[in-house]
This record gives C-alpha cells, structure tokens and sequence, in this order.
C-alpha cells in the first residue's frame, strides 16, 4: 500500500513538472510570437531603371582572305601572301600587331560531285580560308581601313560591331539613374498613400555593366565603293536596381 502511494506522489510530481515547463514553453512561444508581430513593418519595393547613350570609341571587323586552287601547297601560299598584305595594310593604317588576332583558319577539299563510275565525290581542288578580328581604336578611321584593306586582298569581310572601351564609367552613371528612378517611383506610391518613406532599407543590384553591340554585315558590294560610308550610332548602357523602404 505505502509502494502504491509512493508511485501515486511520484506521477503527480512528474505530471506538475511537465505541466511547469509545457506553461514555461508556451509563454515564451507566445512572446516571441508578439515580438515578431512587433518587427514587421510596412514595405514598399520598386525597380528602378537608368540608361546611359554613349558614342562608341572602338570597332572591330572580321576580314580576311580566301583562295582556291587544285594544289593544297599552293592554295595556302597564295592565301599566306595575300594575307601578309593585308596585314602590311592594316599596319599602314595604324593597327597594331596586338590588334590583329587570327580568329579562323582552314583548309578543305572542294569536290565535284559527278559520280562517275566509282560512284564517289572527286575532289578537285582546296579552299584555304585565313580570318583575323582587327580592333580599330579610331572609330573616324573605319571606313577608309574597309576601302584599304578591300583594295589590297580581302576577299572576305564579315562583319564590323562596335564597342565602349571604358564601360564601367558610363555604367555608374547609368547605376545613379537607376537609383533616382526608384526613388521617384517610391515617393509617388507613398504620396498616393499618404505615408512617410525612411531611408531604404534595402537596394539590390539587378545588372552588371554591359552594351548591346550592334554589327553589320558587308558583302562584296560593299567593299568595292571609295569612300565607305560607316555610321556608329549610339550605345546604350543600362542599369537596374530593386529598392525596398519602410513606412
């Protein structure tokens, strides 16, 4: 009997321990709970966008030399020859040895594809093609390099884009519209509520500096005219920002 009253007293004392600490739980559940209600706060979040117009200050063009020829040796000679050229042409104009980089060079069969009795394509000759990207660092030269270099042995002139050599100037222009932008979007959507903005409480970065480079192409036609007219236009730089402010 004192074994059973003994185990009786003991439950009870285990029960009010766990009822102790379950309240001790609940209430600090319940106090976070209302401290975390306290630290919401009122957001508004905007994206703001800024661009940067800037004449392009660098170009660059693919061109280079093609030939044909039933010998393979002789094909790549007269294609070296022609290139060494156009090189000589480029470096007449200003071009530095580090602004020339071949970008493509090949040499196939070309093949007739009456099948005689083999029933098999004949090769009749090779095609040896040779590319270099040339940076023109004078953008006002571009187009009497295009009439050189095509008067010379260029045969092949792919396309010419142009570029920003220092973008990460225009960028940061660009990066404070962007942020005045947001702002002003900011403060419209807080006047239509009637509310006060802080200062923000967050700002992401949503791009990194970089243009659209624009190319054009050129065909045979393109070349032959004196005087080739090249028109860079404009670059745009843009950047965009995600502000958050409280209120």
């Amino acid at each position: 009997m004192k074994k059973i009253k003994s185990l009786i007293i003991i439950s009870a004392i285990t029960l009010s321990m766990i009822g102790f600490f379950y309240a001790g739980n609940l209430s600090k559940a319940k106090i976070t709970d209302a401290q975390n209600q306290g630290s919401i706060q009122n957001l508004i979040s905007v994206v703001g966008e800024g661009s940067v117009s800037v004449k392009p200050d660098v170009a660059y063009i693919n061109l280079g030399v093609y030939v044909q020829n039933k010998d393979a040796k002789i094909a790549q000679s007269e294609n070296t020859q022609k290139m060494n050229r156009v090189i000589s042409e480029l470096k007449k104009h200003g071009i530095k040895d580090e602004d020339i980089k071949t970008i493509e060079y090949s040499i196939y069969p070309e093949y007739n594809y009456n099948f005689d009795k083999s029933n098999q394509p004949k090769i009749v000759g090779y095609s040896v093609r040779n590319m270099v990207r040339v940076t023109i660092k004078n953008v006002d030269k571009v187009g009497i390099i295009l009439d050189a270099v095509s008067k010379s042995d260029a045969n092949l002139i792919d396309s010419i884009s142009f570029g920003i050599s220092n973008t990460e100037k225009y960028y940061k222009e660009a990066l404070k519209k962007s942020v005045e932008n947001a702002k002003g979007k900011a403060t419209a959507i807080s006047e239509s509520l009637g509310v006060k903005l802080s200062t923000p409480s967050k700002i992401i970065e949503n791009s990194s500096p970089s243009y659209i480079a624009y190319e054009r192409s050129y065909k045979a036609m393109d070349t032959v005219e004196s005087s080739t007219p090249v028109y860079q236009g404009q670059l745009e730089i843009k950047a965009v920002v995600t502000v958050e402010y409280n209120y």
